[in-house]
């Protein structure tokens, strides 16, 4: 690693962009570097949340919400005056992600695009598409698991866009099932018991509830009073920070605090008051083992509370409307959202008005933002107005719906369109909302279409609906001419009768009072709107610590790297969590606990997991002016040298005590006599291999059979329940083990490693091996010739007493008993006089690997 000795500064275009990706060193030849960004974190949850979509309008379940604040989606500059869904950008390099602001600056004047979709961008350029800002607020809500208080995350556009039903990326979509746990302070959200606080209940959902969030921000620590020891800061400070000398090379910036007693180190950002932190401070704390912690004094917490949690937008589609005879359900227009949208198919004064209504319930008096989604493929008029009416009153005389096909490369495409904002107010209760279209309010001779009627050229006196002109100035007054362009059939704006097929103009009205029909209306949109009773000022108030995350929401779907899902943060995640479990408090005694299980005592003392412990923390062990270890966190030989160093293991004194100890697996008792008796292979072999003992001592080399290994750490037998006591190794010591165990070393014992007395049935032997030449055939004990192998070790002498001690002292390390060695010295003289020392010896063997001792 290359450390700079100072920071660099920026030189052209390095000085405009927010982040890099690739940074070309040379030309010639072409050499370029991937910038690595480093570890780096940040909120789940935040304020001013902006929205972010994908440029094609291909790609769907794309529209999110993204912080403004971060270098994670590209500028798409749109006119939005003209409604065109074409989009340029101006960016420095491909693939280029910007923030919020460097965005606004880049579109000027021109603007951020507010469409969820946009057509595409100049010559179809794809590889320079990406994520781009949308100008909207866009909302971070959270969902909320009845069962346990998980949450899910849900994203929100503050005001309706193309697609904004059907687009929503769906892992933050309300139907998302990503939970994760949060640790709540105090009680969350619960239909069954609090009816959901301040929040909504989903549809349909018997358990989850829907919360609007907001994020406070606090100082951590205000002084070093309220640090009781570095500890506390640790706990309580998620939030890490660069090295101040990082951030002030000059070393004028921050004001350096040490507070020896309670271990840490403070840096005040200048100017500063002695004594007085703020979220500006950064707190150093060194741990045993060298490890540096950089904290910094903010706290930051979700709060699901006030009004605003309650404060919904709602979506109301327009099939679930009151309709008039005039509107018809249809399903022919792609990307509808619900079951269909409505279709306006008449202007006859018969069926007037023609209407949508719908009822909408409000907890609370309050103004609400209501928009329609809609298409409008009129290319003749334009525009197809309507009124809306709240409760019966006029809200808007003409609300417009524009034509909205647009330009996509050689073709004109149908669009779905959201109508400009509308506010209304909504009163305590239900409320009426109408979408007409209503010809009577107009002014006389313009209440009801006119005939089609041909009268020929004439100059200035062209009634309203007869043909002929050339100009508007051929028309009556206040008319104008509304000019054909080909032979196409269609009907003239305001005027029923015949479909024309000639290339004819017609005199008629102004566009804007009559149209073939109103929009086609998929929903109307209602943001803003009091889902249920406001609370009360003593009333429930929920939250939970901010969570931390290495990677972005915005997913990496294409493949490309255009997302903030990337593998290097998922490294960098992945190795902060394994920092965390290595370095977790627990780590040092949970790991020296069962080490100290597999080396030689199941119910070590505290004392004894302590030292072990802090063995492991500092990273040196000194036993008798002797130290261990390279003093680093986590070093293996300071903590084998505490664990087999300590009194514990070895006191002979404590050889007397029943608690002390433990019991020996009975492969490690196999592998134990093989090593120690210094077994060897025929000549036909390479491998030792003792054959199936999983099935028959419940162990077999790298066979577990779980990742928690043969036995439970924690298991008690039945008879030491009641002492408090553990014998791990006891869970696979049952009957059949043992037997097993017992034939199969007595079987090594008397005719080396085979398989003698083999069953075909049961597959089992009175050896530990298999198909040897004496399949069938062990007559002769203390014949290895067929086996794949034997013991090979010999006691030189003949005495007894010589030959019980070195065999104890070889299998038991010297734990035999007084009265176990005298009943072998007896047993091997006996066996001496009617054999010889060969058999005598087999005997004591066999006797010490049954002893308790062994």
């Amino acid at each position: 690693t290359v450390v700079l000795d100072s920071n660099l500064m920026c030189t052209g275009d390095e000085c405009s962009v927010d982040t890099l990706r690739v940074v070309q060193v040379s030309s010639d030849p072409d050499i370029y570097y991937e910038y690595m960004q480093v570890p780096c974190i940040q909120y789940a949850f935040y304020n001013g949340g902006k929205g972010v979509a994908r440029y094609s309008r291909s790609e769907r379940h794309s529209n999110m919400c993204a912080n403004p604040k971060l270098p994670h989606a590209g500028e798409a500059c749109c006119d939005e005056s003209t409604r065109n869904f074409f989009a340029f950008r101006n960016y420095v390099y491909d693939g280029e992600r910007v923030k919020y602001s460097t965005a606004e600056s880049r579109c000027g004047s021109t603007g951020l695009c507010v469409y969820g979709v946009v057509s595409g961008v100049p010559n179809q350029e794809r590889h320079h598409t990406q994520h781009h800002w949308l100008n909207t607020g866009c909302h971070i809500q959270v969902k909320v698991r009845a069962s346990d208080g998980y949450v899910a995350i849900v994203h929100e556009l503050e005001s309706g866009l193309v697609d904004e039903d059907v687009d929503m990326a769906l892992h933050v979509s309300e139907e998302a099932q990503n939970w994760f746990k949060v640790y709540w302070e105090g009680s969350y959200p619960n239909k069954d018991g609090n009816g959901c606080g301040n929040c909504r209940t989903l549809d349909d959902d018997d358990e989850t509830c829907l919360c609007g969030t907001s994020v406070a921000e606090a100082v951590g620590f205000a002084t070093a009073e309220e640090i009781t020891t570095s500890e506390d800061i640790l706990s309580s400070l998620s939030v890490g920070s660069l090295d101040p000398s990082v951030l002030d090379p000059s070393g004028t910036m921050y004001t350096e605090e040490v507070n020896t007693e309670k271990g840490f180190t403070a840096y005040l950002k200048n100017p500063y008051t002695a004594g007085q932190y703020t979220t500006d401070t950064i707190f150093k704390v060194t741990q045993e083992g060298s490890r540096v912690h950089l904290r910094l004094n903010k706290v930051s917490t979700v709060q699901l509370e006030g009004w605003n949690a309650s404060l919904t937008t709602a979506i109301f589609q327009a099939e679930d409307a009151i309709a008039s005879s005039a509107a018809t359900l249809n399903t022919g227009r792609d990307r509808y959202s619900g079951t269909g949208h409505m279709e306006f198919t008449t202007n006859q004064p018969s069926q007037l008005p023609m209407f949508l209504e719908w009822n909408v319930t409000a907890h609370a008096s309050t103004d609400a933002m209501i928009q329609f989604r809609y298409a409008n493929d009129d290319s003749e008029s334009k525009n197809r107005p309507m009124q809306l009416l709240v409760n019966g009153e006029m809200v808007e005389a003409q609300l417009d719906f524009l034509f909205t096909y647009q330009e996509d490369g050689m073709w004109w495409r149908p669009h779905w369109a959201l109508s400009d904002a509308t506010t209304v107010h909504l009163s305590e209760g239900i409320n009426t909302i109408r979408l007409q279209q209503d010809y009577s309010t107009y002014p006389p001779g313009e209440q009801a279409n006119h005939t089609l009627d041909w009268i020929g050229p004439s100059s200035n006196d062209i009634a309203r609906c007869q043909r002929g002109c050339s100009s508007d100035d051929d028309c009556a007054e206040d008319l104008y001419c509304f000019r054909r362009a080909n032979y196409v059939p269609s009907r003239v704006p305001g005027c029923n009768g015949t479909t024309t097929r000639e290339m004819s103009n017609y005199c008629t009205t102004r566009e804007y009072h009559f149209s073939r029909g109103g929009p086609t209306i998929d929903y109307m949109r209602m943001e803003g709107l009091p889902s249920v009773a406001p609370p009360t000022a003593d009333g429930p108030r929920y939250r939970f610590p901010n969570p931390l995350q290495f990677m972005g929401l915005l997913q990496d779907d294409r493949g490309d790297g255009s997302g903030e899902t990337n593998e290097r943060d998922a490294r960098y995640m992945t190795e902060a969590i394994v920092q965390h479990y290595v370095n977790h408090q627990n780590t040092a005694p949970f790991l020296c606990h069962k080490l100290i299980q597999r080396y030689g005592s199941s119910n070590p003392s505290r004392k004894h997991v302590k030292a072990c412990a802090r063995a492991f923390i500092t990273g040196t062990f000194t036993s008798n002016g002797v130290t261990f270890g390279d003093g680093k966190y986590g070093s293996l030989a300071a903590t084998i040298a505490a664990i087999l160093l300590d009194k514990e293991l070895t006191s002979v004194v404590l050889d007397r005590d029943p608690a002390a100890g433990a019991m020996r697996e009975p492969l490690l008792k196999v592998v134990a006599s093989m090593r120690n008796l210094d077994f060897i292979l025929s000549d036909r072999e390479d491998t030792v291999k003792i054959y199936n003992s999983q099935k028959r001592l419940a162990q077999e080399a790298y066979e577990f059979s779980s990742v928690f290994s043969f036995f439970k750490p924690d298991y008690r037998p039945s008879n030491l329940i009641t002492s408090g006591l553990v014998a791990p190794e006891a869970q696979i010591a049952d009957m059949p083990t043992f037997v097993d165990y017992a034939n199969g070393l007595l079987g090594i014992s008397r005719y080396g490693l085979s398989d003698c007395y083999r069953s075909w049935e049961e597959e089992i032997s009175y050896g530990f091996g298999y198909n040897t030449n004496v399949y069938g055939r062990c007559d002769n004990v203390g014949d290895y010739r067929g086996s794949n192998g034997w013991y090979n070790y010999r006691v030189p002498s003949t005495n007894s007493n010589v030959v019980v001690n070195e065999l104890a002292t070889l299998l038991t390390a010297g734990r035999l008993s007084q009265k176990n060695r005298a009943i072998l010295e007896a047993a091997y003289d006996t066996e001496k006089d009617f054999g010889d020392h060969d058999s005598a010896q087999r005997l004591v063997l066999q006797g010490i690997q049954f002893t308790p001792e062994y």
